[in-house]
């Protein structure tokens, strides 16, 4: 299979500038291979990797828009190839060729002998000449001698194969059918007068003599009949037809004969000018018709001089075609049962297009099946709309979408729970709305969420099950894993005199911190970290590796910060703290590579300083002096390598700053490349470090602005679509007071609480609940005085 090439821009340059001034094809004298996969540049000067370039190549120009290349190497290197460019007579990489899987390896005792037929997208391929090696195995084809296979008999029967050879054998077996050509067999006159055989070729000498045989011809105008009275009698004509003394038909058939052969054109048979009919539905006969400007029951856009053919299968089956004198030739069609027609129906020309559109790719004329296929998908963003242009399509992304519950089985669930709770009939298995942390947006320090139920100590056996706020409380935080400073959500669960809780921490830099303990026999268990696992027993990833502050074995994935150059996914970390936890305690790290098997080792001080990395290699690894120089050996001590004063030195190099990779000395090509980017949170700022960088994430503007009004009546949008609204209600001595939200929920309303807010002994509940309001009802007596607090998305 030939290889579609790209051509780079210095070597489109280069052969423009030799069409334009009329100066000699542009030659190829070297082939370079390299090792490096990836999608070539038209920009590329050079190969990623190159591993070695060779002089012995030879080409051919085999098509208007192919060369057929060949490259030897009969050296000793071992290299696999990935990557080409062919070079020309000054060095120009004039086009590339790259793909991730390998195209050739070559091992040290062998010779590499690479063919490779090769695609010019835009370019004549006759711009372009090689060395003067002649050793080219071009595929054949037919202005180029060169290598071909044979097909094989299914091959050869198929038809389609435009890229091998036949041999008379197989051409010889390739006999023709009906639905191919291929080799057939004359017929004999005696097969030919039989008429029997359906597999042998007739030809037009045998035929003729066959027909003579068989049938009458038009040039003797019946008098070659072999009986002509046995005729007349089979056509009903007697004795009458030969006297020429019948007036007056008596037979049927006699006189429709009589009519056909005396008046041309009955029934549109051998007319210039076909009868005219008024109606479709009516014709009484089959034949041959023409159609006037108002004839009834034809097809639309029917007009004058329009034909029609009608046959039938019996007295109760039509059919019908129409043919538009006009309009191309259009073909119209209907059939009949019991004298009820079809619609007509417009038969395609071939000819006719299906185009697709905006969106959509394929489709083309009716001469074959066509495909309408959907184009490939354009990235969404927050701007893009619900658009189709071109081959390609967008969408509008809604982010609102997540408030949606279509459920009503959820809303009628909750209805019927309030009203129970509501009712005369409840028992305590309701709390109210604060109590013990739950129904609430945030809590109190040392307190439930709300309620007002204080609590000096959580490791006391009366407290109950609930949601808590733990700050400086006995129990309430795992002490001597944090700072003293730190407070968060403590959940804990009751169950006689034994317990579960957990406790999350509300600031950033611990927020990847959850401890557990349970309590038996009236005793708390002591407090334990959770650690993360995958799930396939594997040790869990890291972010910044800097910032570890527990002993542990954990992973690197492709987005770890600060791990070392070379060090890819899938690499093992060991952090050890020799003090203190902390991401600034004294601690060592150990990475072992996962492919490369590399080991590097640093520390860090008591300050939070990280020492440079350090490699280990093993004492077997030999340094060999090469050219101009002197000195190695393995690694079991240290070595000294020499410099010849000859040698020319190549030690400059490019480092790469902060944020990039790349670089190196100049015996080579070198890139520089932007590094990985860092992982971003909410405590991340617009920087740039080691071989990456982060910004900065205003996280303040998903919450403010258009999505909250925090006044007595008022509501907050949270991201994801949940919304929180609350107001009070301040009437006369009335049962039912209707309420409106400050804002309309946009798909649906969760729940309604409402709270006595006055001086009297009544209560309150929320029924006739919607996307914009509901309606408060007072249990009691005096004023309709109530704080309300609703939820829905």
């Amino acid at each position: 299979m030939a290889l579609k090439i790209t051509i780079t821009d210095a070597g489109r340059a280069e052969i423009t500038n030799a069409e334009n001034t009329g100066t000699a094809p542009v030659t190829i004298t070297h082939i370079a291979l390299g090792a490096a996969g990836y999608t070539p540049d038209p920009a590329q000067v050079a190969l990623q990797s190159e591993v070695k370039r060779v002089s012995s190549i030879a080409g051919e120009v085999v098509a208007d828009d192919t060369i057929s290349v060949t490259a030897k190497d009969e050296g000793s290197d071992t290299y696999t190839v990935r990557e080409f460019g062919l070079i020309t007579e000054h060095g120009t990489l004039f086009a590339v060729y790259a793909q991730t899987d390998p195209i050739i390896e070559k091992a040290s005792p062998s010779t590499l002998l690479l063919t490779i037929d090769v695609i010019l997208a835009d370019l004549d391929a006759s711009s372009l000449t090689f060395g003067d090696i002649s050793f080219s195995n071009p595929p054949a084809s037919k202005s180029v001698a060169g290598v071909v296979r044979f097909a094989d008999q299914a091959e050869v029967n198929a038809g389609t194969v435009t890229n091998k050879a036949i041999t008379p054998k197989t051409l010889a077996e390739r006999t023709a059918t009906d639905s191919r050509t291929g080799v057939i067999k004359i017929a004999s006159q005696a097969e030919a007068n039989a008429g029997s055989n359906l597999t042998r070729a007739l030809t037009p000498g045998r035929a003729r003599v066959a027909n003579d045989a068989r049938y009458l011809r038009r040039q003797q105008n019946l008098a070659d009949l072999v009986n002509k009275s046995q005729a007349r009698d089979n056509l009903g004509l007697s004795e009458t037809a030969t006297t020429g003394m019948m007036t007056t038909p008596t037979d049927s058939t006699i006189g429709l004969l009589v009519r056909i052969v005396s008046e041309e054109g009955f029934f549109g048979l051998g007319s210039t000018r076909s009868p005219a009919v008024d109606d479709c539905n009516s014709i009484p006969a089959n034949g041959f018709y023409r159609l006037h400007g108002s004839t009834a029951n034809a097809w639309t856009g029917q007009s004058s001089g329009d034909g029609l053919i009608q046959w039938s299968w019996d007295s109760t089956v039509r059919h019908q075609i129409g043919v538009a004198r006009t309009n191309n030739g259009q073909l119209w069609y209907r059939s009949s049962y019991n004298g009820t027609f079809s619609p007509w129906q417009q038969a395609a020309s071939s000819s006719t297009t299906i185009t697709a559109g905006d969106g959509l790719t394929g489709g083309g004329d009716l001469t074959t099946d066509r495909t309408i296929r959907m184009g490939r998908p354009s990235s969404l963003n927050g701007g893009t709309e619900n658009s189709a242009n071109g081959w390609t399509h967008t969408h509008f992304i809604d982010t609102t979408i997540s408030r949606t519950n279509s459920s009503s089985t959820t809303l009628l669930a909750a209805a019927a729970m309030n009203n129970h709770r509501t009712s005369g009939d409840h028992d305590d298995r309701y709390t109210q709305p604060g109590q013990y942390g739950w129904g609430t947006a945030y809590s109190g320090y040392s307190d439930p969420m709300t309620g007002g139920w204080g609590q000096s100590s959580f490791n006391a056996l009366e407290v109950p099950s609930g949601i808590y706020y733990a700050h400086e409380v006995v129990g309430g935080r795992p002490n001597g894993h944090m700072t003293e400073a730190d407070s968060g959500t403590l959940l804990h669960r009751q169950i006689g005199h034994t317990g579960m809780q957990l406790f999350l921490s509300r600031y950033p830099q611990f927020s990847n911190r959850l401890f557990f303990r349970s309590r038996t026999s009236g005793e708390y268990h002591e407090w334990a970290r959770a650690l993360a696992v995958t799930g396939t027993g594997r040790p869990f990833s890291v972010g910044n590796i800097n910032y570890i502050d527990e002993t542990g074995l954990y992973r690197i994935d492709g987005s770890t910060l600060n791990v070392p150059s070379g060090i890819g996914s899938g690499a093992i970390l060991l952090h050890v703290c020799w003090a203190d936890e902390g991401a600034s305690s004294a601690a060592s790290q150990l990475v072992l590579g996962y492919t490369s098997g590399r080991l590097l080792q640093r520390a860090r001080n008591s300050s939070g300083e990280w020492t440079s990395w350090s490699e280990y290699v093993p004492d077997t690894r030999f340094i060999n002096s090469g050219s101009g120089l002197t000195g190695g050996g393995n690694l079991s001590a240290d070595r000294t390598l020499s410099v010849d004063s000859s040698v020319v030195r190549t030690s400059r190099t490019i480092s790469a700053g902060a944020g990039l990779t790349g670089g190196g000395n100049l015996n080579g090509n070198r890139q520089i490349a932007m590094g990985t980017p860092g992982t971003l949170s909410k405590s991340s700022s617009n920087s740039v470090f080691s071989t990456g960088h982060t910004h900065a994430i205003n996280i303040e503007g998903f919450f403010t602005g258009g999505n909250q009004s925090l006044g007595g009546t008022g509501f907050q949008i949270l991201p994801g679509g949940l919304i929180w609204q609350w107001g009070s209600i301040n009437s006369g001595v009335v049962d039912d007071v209707s309420v409106s939200f400050p804002i309309r929920f946009p798909n649906n309303v969760r729940d309604v609480v409402v709270t006595h807010n006055g001086t009297q002994a009544s209560f309150y509940g929320a029924h006739s609940q919607s996307a914009s309001g509901f309606t408060s009802r007072r249990h009691g007596t005096g004023g309709h005085v109530a704080s309300w607090i609703a939820i829905g998305n």
